[in-house]
């Protein structure tokens, strides 16, 4: 019997930030077995993100070291790192600014 897949803290937080960003995401963290947390649709480059959410101390485990050793896979740990990922730091900070 496989246990529960664990939520990170910043879970929720991070991939609404993506939604309301307008990006598609797919949430898998249920799915175990190393695979990724969500996959994030972006839509300017008609590509799929891979993306696991830790905490700032968090770890990988070993399931996710293999999987990630293997391919490319997108670690979010805060707001900074979804920006960043998506291609939008600039812009949103810039945004940011002049809506003050």
């Amino acid at each position: 019997m496989r246990r529960a897949s664990r939520v990170d803290g910043t879970h929720r937080e991070l991939f609404d930030a993506a939604r309301k960003l307008g990006f598609v995401v797919v949430e898998t963290f249920q799915v175990g077995g190393g695979c990724p947390d969500g996959f994030v649709f972006l839509p300017a480059w008609q590509l799929w993100l891979a993306v696991e959410v830790k905490t700032d101390k968090g770890k990988l485990t070993p399931a996710q070291e293999k999987l990630h050793a293997q391919a490319s896979i997108t670690i979010w740990r805060n707001y900074d790192d979804v920006l960043s990922s998506l291609a939008l730091k600039g812009a949103s900070t810039h945004g940011r600014a002049n809506s003050r």
